[in-house]
């Protein structure tokens, strides 16, 4: 993210190198168009989300990294490996000071209670970590893998569930992740892996 989004998430920062993300959105039809909590974040705080037209230029990544869906078929989402999407990530993310990357399709594989559909999505973003993880360095990098609530591993509930859901730190996370209680520790967790 850029420091306008810190700043106004009370987020502390050193400044990044690099232009502001392109603004234009794409289009999306209305009965589509539902937002997550970190797009209405940034958008809450002024800033420019980066677009499809970004991440066909490899600045940035879309949730579906794979094309699987028929959404992001019709939306006309480049289709990546997993490790290829992995490398795409750490390229888009290096000029930030923090950089989130929301993953769906393991919720939506629970919803649909899916166990063929959540076996081929766990694989594909275990690849994809795998890159990801390859690709930091450790004493300067951190990653913080976690999720809001439970879904995938109950799949004969299409619902949430209220199981307790994984905290992994990689990098300067982790020994960090310990102090970690619930989901209210992460942005003290994220304010003091961003803190120069």
């Amino acid at each position: 993210y850029h420091r306008a989004f810190l700043e106004a998430a009370g987020l502390p920062h050193a400044p990044a190198a690099g232009p502001a993300p392109a603004a234009e959105p794409v289009p999306i039809p209305k009965r589509l168009a539902r937002k997550s909590v970190t797009t209405l974040a940034a958008e809450s705080a002024g800033l420019d989300l980066r677009t499809l037209e970004d991440a066909a230029r490899g600045q940035a990544l879309y949730h579906d990294f794979t094309a699987r869906s028929a959404l992001s078929k019709r939306l006309g989402v480049p289709a990546l490996s997993p490790e290829a999407a992995g490398r795409q990530l750490l390229s888009a993310a290096a000029s930030y000071d923090l950089a989130v990357f929301e993953y769906f399709l393991t919720d939506k594989a629970g919803h649909a209670r899916d166990a063929a559909l959540a076996r081929g999505i766990l694989q594909d973003l275990d690849a994809f970590l795998r890159t990801v993880l390859a690709g930091i360095d450790p004493e300067r990098d951190a990653v913080v893998v976690t999720s809001d609530h439970g879904n995938l591993e109950d799949l004969s509930r299409r619902t949430h569930t209220e199981n307790p859901v994984p905290l992994l730190g990689f990098g300067r996370a982790a020994d960090a992740i310990a102090d970690v209680p619930d989901l209210t520790g992460i942005r003290p967790l994220l304010e003091a892996l961003v803190s120069p």
